[in-house]
């Protein structure tokens, strides 16, 4: 059978889509705690530029931010666990991998009249994103 653009965009996006769900499970916890850290961390920002502004007043100064920053103490920067970061991503591109793979086998299979249309759903409602 013909595999028309219609039918690749299909097949693709059905796979990419059990792909993109697991990949997101498997940052979730991570960027869960990533986001913990880094409100605490705030919080810990706004109470030292609270104190620091409190001196600069007691002192008769007065803070004019300067461009591009408009806080007098900031974080910046990305947090994170370099080891859990390189993990997630070489487990991430690992299953973006197997996605390409399964999705060229499931059109060579349609292209070379091995699956019929009427098998096609079937065959995607069983891949599952390993």
């Amino acid at each position: 059978m013909m595999v028309t653009n219609a039918i690749r965009e299909y097949v693709t996006d059905v796979i990419r889509k059990k792909y993109d769900d697991k990949i997101h499970e498997l940052r979730a916890e991570y960027d869960e705690e990533r986001e913990s850290v880094r409100e605490e961390i705030e919080e810990v920002v706004r109470e030292a530029t609270d104190k620091a502004l409190q001196i600069v007043a007691a002192r008769g100064f007065e803070y004019r931010p300067g461009y591009r920053n408009d806080k007098l103490i900031s974080m910046t920067g990305n947090i994170c666990k370099p080891d859990v970061d390189d993990f997630i991503d070489r487990e991430s591109r690992k299953l973006r991998d197997r996605e390409r793979q399964k999705t060229k086998q499931v059109l060579f299979d349609l292209e070379m009249g091995q699956t019929a249309k009427a098998e096609l759903i079937e065959i995607l409602d069983g891949i599952e994103a390993d």
